[in-house]
This record gives C-alpha cells, structure tokens and sequence, in this order.
C-alpha cells in the first residue's frame, strides 16, 4: 500500500502535475478504493480537520504582526534592540536574533516575524556586509524563538 501511495505520487509529479493537485488526487483515489467508507464521507472528514478553533487563531496572529509593522512598533523594537547590543562585534546579526524573538514572543506567529522584522532587517544586514546565506539563516531561524 505505501509502495502504492508513492509510486502513483511519483508518476503525478513526473507529469508536472502541481504538488497540492498530485497529493489530493493520491488521498482521493486511495480513499476511494481502499476504504470501506462511503464517498460522501470525504469532504465531512475534510472540512472537519478545518473547523477548529485553534485554526482560526492564525489569521488574527498575522494581522497583530501586520499591524505592528504597519504601526511602527517593528522600527522601534529593532532600534531599542540595537542600542542594548549594538556595539558589541556582531552586534547587528545579534539585533536581529533579539528583535525576532520579542517579536515572535508578542505576535506568536513565526511566519508573520519574518515578513515583518526580516523586511527591514534582511536589506540591513546585506548593506552591514554580512554573506546573503548568513542574513536568511538568522532572520528565518531566529523568528522561531519567539
């Protein structure tokens, strides 16, 4: 059966079919005919797995980060992180681990850390001469911390 799931889901992606198209249509066909459940079941299981609370969480989360950056607080965080560690040598990579992790602390959203402390912090970085490998891994890390 995995053997199965696999080679069908490698026949689909070899056929440059798009990889949320190949995994449905893998789910779909082994739920079809390995499965003593009806078909109509499918889209009840679907939407049931959606329909949580905690999922409804997540849009807010990147709302707060949005409005922050929006708002101003992102400049200030990163401005009041580098004057507590900005001397030091590497004080700017240091200044983006710190404010990513208060910033990922306040929203609760690592994705949302990103886009809004690595769009100002990711250019700085590249400008202060750090290697472009260096800067992604610091800021994309970094906002998990949080």
């Amino acid at each position: 059966m995995t053997a199965l799931i696999f080679a069908l889901l490698g026949v689909f992606l070899a056929a440059s079919v798009p990889i949320f198209v190949s995994l449905s249509l893998v789910a779909i066909l082994i739920f079809f005919f390995y499965s003593s459940i009806p078909m109509e079941i499918l889209p009840q299981r679907m939407f049931a797995g959606v329909e949580g609370f905690a999922l409804l969480a997540i849009p807010f989360f990147i709302l707060a980060a949005d409005l922050m950056g929006r708002g101003g607080v992102t400049s200030r965080l990163i401005r009041f992180v580098n004057t507590l560690v900005g001397h030091f040598p590497g004080g700017l990579a240091i200044c983006a681990v710190m404010t990513c992790l208060l910033f990922g602390a306040i929203t609760g959203s690592s994705a949302s850390t990103v886009i809004a402390v690595g769009g100002i912090l990711y250019p700085a970085l590249l400008k202060s001469g750090y290697h472009p490998r260096f800067t992604l891994g610091v800021v994309t890390c970094s906002a998990l911390l949080g």
